[in-house]
């Protein structure tokens, strides 16, 4: 049987909902978590963890957007883009669920210009500069907590904050 012509699961509605975005968003972000957490002093663990936590962004980004009804292919056109899926967010009213500062945007502006230029998935030499990881796991959890909230999905990541 040819599966050519029979849409992906992922692009299916049915099968991608808020609710999945965002328990994948909460398994992202707490994977970000643990792989920090673990790595202690060790410096070549950041790469992971800041992927993780980027990518964990995305879905909350996705996930909020899709609970004020956009299609899947309107959130798959804003790529792996952070600063334009927070834009989009805030568009639809982010603002009125979770109080971003400038200085959390500035932060994800920052963690943005690695994620979305895939740098921290596929090796480019050189100095980079990258925001606190304790400061974007604090606005992280701010992000996902009001996000998810918007779902039926319950998991909770407050166990991560000091």
């Amino acid at each position: 049987m040819s599966t050519e012509n029979q849409p992906r699961r992922h692009e299916d509605p049915a099968r991608s909902t808020p609710t999945g975005y965002a328990r994948y968003s909460f398994e992202f972000l707490e994977s970000a978590f643990m792989v920090d957490q673990q790595a202690g002093s060790r410096t070549a663990m950041w790469v992971p963890a800041y992927y993780l936590l980027g990518h964990g962004l995305e879905l909350a980004f996705k996930a909020f957007l899709l609970t004020k009804h956009q299609t899947l292919q309107q959130t798959r056109s804003l790529n792996h883009n952070l600063v334009t899926a927070l834009d989009a967010c805030q568009a639809e009213g982010l603002s009125n669920i979770v109080q971003l500062v400038p200085e959390d945007v500035s932060h994800i502006e920052q963690l943005n210009s690695l994620y979305n230029a895939k740098e921290l998935e596929y090796i480019v030499t050189g100095a980079r500069r990258v925001p606190s990881f304790p400061v974007l796991q604090g606005i992280a959890v701010k992000i996902y907590k009001g996000v998810a909230a918007q779902t039926e999905w319950r998991g909770s990541l407050d166990r991560w904050i000091s």
